[in-house]
């Protein structure tokens, strides 16, 4: 039996260009201002039904964002199933007629907000850039113990704001000024608060999606077996892929399944692919359109040749630092590493599963053989 697993480069690098499809089109963004599109994050967030627009149709981007607007977008980013407004209110301004009650109450049980000494929320009242950095690590895991991010000019490390704003920044989610500065007592604007959700939904560390593949046909006999114990049926290109399904060739068959971030398997003729488990990660496509790219997948080759292609970079469009250069920053600083850079250490986001063993794969472009 002739068993090979080979690691190439730049010869696959041209296969995968003329044979794996690019990344979907974008889907149209929405308007941010006559005539121009929102910013990514906006979309991004507006598509998940987590920010909506204002009766004019845009969103918005550089206004200020109240503290229950705030209070709204936490809830729907995380889900939360929101009160129906009924029972006793928690703060004393926040009555339960009032439109933003249920999801103050509800960020509030969640542990999400806190009100003021004196009882009070002051819904109405700008978020400020200080507070919207408390709220995200409310929202995505804290900073370990020992953690110590970047200095900040306009915030003091004894300042109460100083650890989440300084964590923010170093982990992106909020940008600096142009002047260098933090400006914590400034209104955190739209946009700045959907990038920052944005980040900390997609990147923290349990976020996960179903990872559905989609199947082409390039030519030839290709089956599909959707469901154990079925018999494999001829394949259409477009059927979705999912954990527990087999895609098999023919003599002179081959197909490919493609993934939302780009990623993308080559299976050559009589080859048999099963997809043994597909976990996806959200990410944030150019243009702020939703995607779920390959977080870990795992596939048994029993029999036949498979390509392999993962995107080096699940986020086309973030701000954020690129991973290489985060991968870099992670290995030089081994204590009390923050899960913002602590996750690019996680290389193997591939299994093959081979009769005699298991192919842990951490580069870009695989080939691997099962045959006679």
């Amino acid at each position: 039996m002739r068993r090979r697993f080979r690691l190439v480069s730049s010869l696959l690098t041209a296969f995968f260009l003329l044979f794996f499809q690019a990344v979907p089109p974008l889907a149209a963004q929405t308007s941010s201002a006559a005539g121009t599109a929102a910013p990514p994050f906006l979309t991004y967030l507006a598509a998940k039904g987590v920010i909506n627009g204002f009766p004019d149709g845009s969103l918005h981007p550089n206004s200020p964002l109240t503290r229950a607007q705030a209070a709204k977008v936490l809830d729907l980013a995380a889900g939360l199933s929101v009160g129906n407004g009924k029972g006793a209110p928690t703060f004393s301004d926040v009555p339960a007629g009032f439109w933003g009650y249920p999801y103050i109450e509800t960020a509030a049980a969640a542990g999400f907000l806190r009100g003021f000494p004196d009882g009070t929320y002051r819904p109405n009242q700008p978020l400020s850039r200080a507070e919207a950095a408390a709220l995200l690590f409310r929202l995505a895991p804290a900073p370990p113990a020992g953690y110590v991010g970047p200095s900040l000019p306009d915030v003091p490390s004894a300042n109460w704001a100083y650890p989440d704003a300084s964590a923010a920044v170093d982990a992106g989610f909020l940008p600096l000024g142009s002047d260098g500065l933090f400006h914590p007592a400034t209104a955190v604007t739209r946009e700045d608060f959907a990038r920052a959700v944005a980040f900390a939904v997609t990147e923290e560390p349990s976020a996960q999606a179903p990872l559905v593949g989609t199947l082409h046909v390039d030519g030839g006999q290709v089956y599909l077996q959707t469901s154990a114990g079925a018999p494999l049926q001829p394949a259409t290109t477009g059927a979705a892929v999912s954990a527990g399904d087999v895609v098999s060739t023919g003599p002179e068959g081959s197909a490919h399944i493609n993934y939302g971030d780009g990623s993308s398997l080559k299976l050559t003729p009589d080859t048999s692919v099963t997809i043994v488990q597909a976990v996806g990660q959200p990410i944030i496509l150019a243009g702020g359109v939703p995607a779920v790219g390959v977080k870990s997948l795992e596939v048994s080759l029993p029999n036949g040749q498979l390509f392999g292609g993962l995107a080096a970079n699940q986020y086309l469009t973030t701000g954020l630092a690129p991973l290489h250069s985060r991968f870099a920053a992670a290995t030089n600083k081994k204590n009390s590493l923050p899960w913002w850079k602590a996750f690019v250490l996680k290389l193997v986001r591939v299994k093959v599963d081979m009769p005699w063993g298991v192919a842990g794969i951490r580069g870009t472009f695989w080939e691997t053989i099962v045959g006679s």
